[in-house]
């Protein structure tokens, strides 16, 4: 019998709106036999037995590709008749970086002994909830979705439930890939500031993920207000950082407020809470949700080492969840540039490969997004990165190295051929690349001035070398599973290209235009990694590189093709060049400090310092900026380690 077989997709009506929650009650009778449930929801869910939380969290796909979760209920039902309610969160909003749209709808079969005895169908009563504010739709952040609006004061209320409707949509045939995420004791905040009873601040002591709890006394019903940030500035918990609103609110009923919100992570360090009167604070936390995973036992001897290799440890941890993400505060999305450094990383601390691998799937199997992938993965923005894309080659070829599972490899290669293609697409009359039409597409490269944005469709050299580096891996890849090499040729043709049009014989450079003689790191870098700059002639290039002046520097994320090209050209020579520049910018973030890992350097530090308004919003807990990892296990040697 096939998953699902004799279920069906159900939803409390045929009308379902943006930001909706639905209750579904499932009555389970228990004789000590093994019970799972099996389920798919749109957009997410919690499974309560008996009105304990036992599941949680819908790993997110898209529609026609959704995949499916397993709970093992057995260990909390008790003799005889159970509740079972499942509580499903619809999302039903376009242009999210988390999220990609489909209907409404939860579907399920319930397992006893290995056989269906319930399934999910219109007999199944369903109720909206009424605590929660319907079709609210308060953005938190554009990129990350929904905030929520509850009020406690109905939860007197009956819930009205009604036979549930079927849903037209394509059943779910996949398991979950990667384990479930552990919900862990409570992380409790201590009193920062209290300020007459009406606005009190917790300190976590460190940068966390998880959901929102608390315990909060009322004498009457009053609205809450509850901001998290990352840090303080000027002692104030930011609430609103440009058009972002970290904030939730609660509207209380008289006396005890329990309460937990299992649906959004909040990613903070600080948490405000105030209303308009005074109320009693019991106790405010969060609950981790943490991927499960061993680190190896590692660390640097030198003490500024180990406190950087931490904190970058910790980085990495907290920007794994169903999938990687880019940061958990502002997007909690999948980006392919950010997770090609959080893979490397991994491999190296975790060994987490079969993770990694469930990663390049999601990305392999995403929608199209201008011949490309989507920004990030699964999501419905309006643009793509292209220089991205090309990035991703990289990351296989990479994994490929590790793992040599070559079997997985071939099956994401076809996405790899129709990358190419779109790019081949994009070449001009000399057979050099043109950046994309901006509009579906940004020309992004690294958050510098020059290269963050690039409007004009003409070549410019980083896309060109880019596609040579992917040029370069994809000869890699195709020896290794048995295809045919046709890249290395192509490759060596364009790097001939890329010379004649970006090389500045007067300064000894390569430039970003050649109708602009734009100097920046990155390219200059990726020159000696690609060998477009002759290797003879590379110790000389980052001579001259360190000499100009006016040059665009590479931020943090982007360092390690500083690295790599300094270490290509000379190993013993670079490695405390290395080292003693990992020092100098990760140890900035330890004395301002941070627990994590910053997005980038100059924004964050002027971050730290400025009033809320004037603020960036750049993440301090960034997923890229963990490499120090990846040097410090290539680099230290042995009596380095413990």
């Amino acid at each position: 019998m096939t998953v699902f077989e004799k279920s069906k997709w159900i939803w409390k009506a045929s009308d379902a709106i943006q930001d909706e929650y639905v209750n579904f009650t499932v009555p389970v009778a228990f004789d000590g036999k093994k019970t799972v449930l099996r389920l798919c929801a749109d957009s997410d869910f919690n499974v309560l037995v008996n009105g304990k939380l036992v599941a949680f969290g819908q790993y997110q796909n898209y529609e026609e590709n959704a995949y499916y979760e397993e709970a093992d209920l057995t260990p909390y039902l008790k003799m005889g008749e159970n509740q079972v309610e499942i509580l499903v969160w619809y999302i039903g909003a376009h242009d999210l970086l988390v999220y990609s749209v489909g209907k409404a709808g939860l579907i399920f079969e319930l397992l006893v002994d290995g056989k269906v005895e319930k399934v999910s169908d219109e007999t199944i009563l369903s109720a909206y909830h009424p605590c929660y504010k319907r079709g609210y739709q308060k953005l938190i952040t554009v990129q990350l979705g929904y905030s929520f609006y509850y009020d406690a004061q109905k939860e007197k209320e009956p819930l009205e439930y009604a036979p549930s409707v079927i849903v037209d949509k394509p059943l779910p045939r996949r398991k979950r890939p990667v384990s479930p995420l552990n919900l862990e004791a409570p992380s409790v905040g201590v009193l920062h500031e209290n300020k007459e009873n009406k606005k009190y601040i917790f300190d976590f002591g460190k940068e966390i993920v998880g959901f929102l709890s608390f315990r909060i006394k009322t004498a009457e019903p009053m609205l809450l207000t509850f901001t998290y940030s990352e840090y303080l500035s000027h002692g104030i918990v930011n609430r609103f950082v440009g058009k972002r609103d970290y904030s939730m609110e609660y509207y209380t009923k008289s006396g005890e407020n329990d309460f937990y919100y299992a649906f959004r992570r909040l990613a903070c360090r600080y948490i405000a809470v105030e209303a308009d009167q005074p109320f009693e604070v019991e106790q405010v936390a969060i609950l981790p949700t943490n991927y499960p995973l061993t680190e190896k036992t590692y660390l640097p001897t030198d003490p500024l080492r180990q406190r950087i290799y931490e904190i970058c440890i910790r980085t990495l941890r907290l920007c794994m969840h169903e999938h990687y993400e880019d940061c958990p505060g502002r997007e909690q999305a999948l980006y392919i540039y950010d997770s090609r450094n959080q893979m490397l990383c991994g491999y190296y601390a975790f060994g987490n490969y079969e993770y990694a691998k469930q990663n390049i799937r999601l990305i392999a199997e995403s929608r199209e997004k201008a011949g490309l992938f989507p920004l990030t993965v699964p999501g419905e923005w309006f643009e793509t990165i292209p220089s991205f894309a090309l990035h991703f080659f990289t990351t296989v070829r990479e994994y490929l190295q590790h793992t040599e599972d070559i079997g997985f490899v071939r099956e994401v290669y076809p996405r790899l051929l129709r990358v190419f293609k779109t790019f081949r697409a994009q070449m001009d009359e000399n057979g050099l690349l043109k950046d994309f039409e901006v509009g579906e597409c940004w020309n992004f490269y690294d958050w510098q001035n020059g290269i963050k944005l690039i409007q004009e469709s003409t070549p410019n050299l980083l896309l060109n070398l880019l596609y040579v580096r992917a040029l370069q891996e994809m000869s890699v890849i195709s020896r290794a599973i048995g295809r045919e090499d046709v890249y290395y040729d192509e490759a060596e043709n364009f790097k001939e290209r890329i010379r004649r049009c970006f090389y500045d014989e007067t300064l000894g450079l390569y430039v970003l235009k050649s109708e602009a003689p734009l100097i920046t790191e990155y390219g200059n870098y990726l020159s000696i990694l690609t060998e477009t700059c002759p290797p003879e002639d590379a110790e000389g290039l980052i001579t001259r590189l360190l000499a100009q002046k006016d040059r665009v520097p590479l931020t943090l994320s982007m360092r390690c093709f500083q690295y790599d090209a300094m270490l290509k050209v000379d190993r013993e020579k670079y490695k405390p060049v290395v080292l003693a520049d990992i020092d100098a910018r990760w140890k900035q973030m330890l004395d301002a400090g941070s627990t994590t890992c910053w997005e980038t350097e100059e924004r964050v530090i002027h971050d730290l310092h400025c009033l809320p308004h004037e603020c960036s919003g750049y993440s301090r807990c960034h997923g890229w900026s963990a490499i120090p990892v990846y040097y410090y296990h290539t680099l230290l040697e042995e009596n380095e380690i413990i």
